[in-house]
């Protein structure tokens, strides 16, 4: 299913943002819900241009150790660490190399970031109770 990008895009963000458009455009042939969905994220993407939205596309962000990272990037280039593990491409040890509509799906998914959460550091963020005081003991219990 081999689906090729117009364009010459040069990060995994700007792949699944060129795919979209491809789709959206009738460049790719892809079913009403994936063309949706692609419309979708060309609509969060203006929304987010415009600052009439809650979340950020693909923003800077710090992991723990103070290393910066894009999501959308770090997934896939994740992504492409896996090697196969059936067949021909298995037994010379190949990498998986994420096609067009992977590489939207994934980005899509992961490059979307609430807009407070925009640099800032996973330790400051307290969404999670886990590493919270006194809570570490609670799980220890269990």
């Amino acid at each position: 299913m081999g689906a090729t990008v117009t364009s010459a895009p040069t990060t995994f963000a700007d792949i699944a943002t060129a795919y979209a458009r491809d789709v959206v455009d009738g460049k790719i042939v892809a079913c009403k819900w994936h063309r949706l969905a692609c419309q979708r994220h060309l609509n969060d993407l203006a929304r987010a241009e415009a600052g009439d939205f809650s979340y950020v596309w693909n923003p800077d962000l710090e992991d723990a150790n103070g290393k910066p990272y894009r999501p959308a990037e770090r997934i896939c280039k994740f992504a492409e660490l896996m090697p196969h593990i059936k067949g021909d491409w298995a037994a010379k040890g190949q990498l998986i190399k994420l096609e067009a509509w992977q590489i939207f799906i994934l980005a899509s998914i992961f490059g979307l970031s609430p807009a407070a959460r925009s640099r800032v550091t996973p330790s400051d963020n307290r969404q999670s109770q886990l590493f919270e005081e006194g809570t570490q003991d609670q799980w220890a219990q269990l």
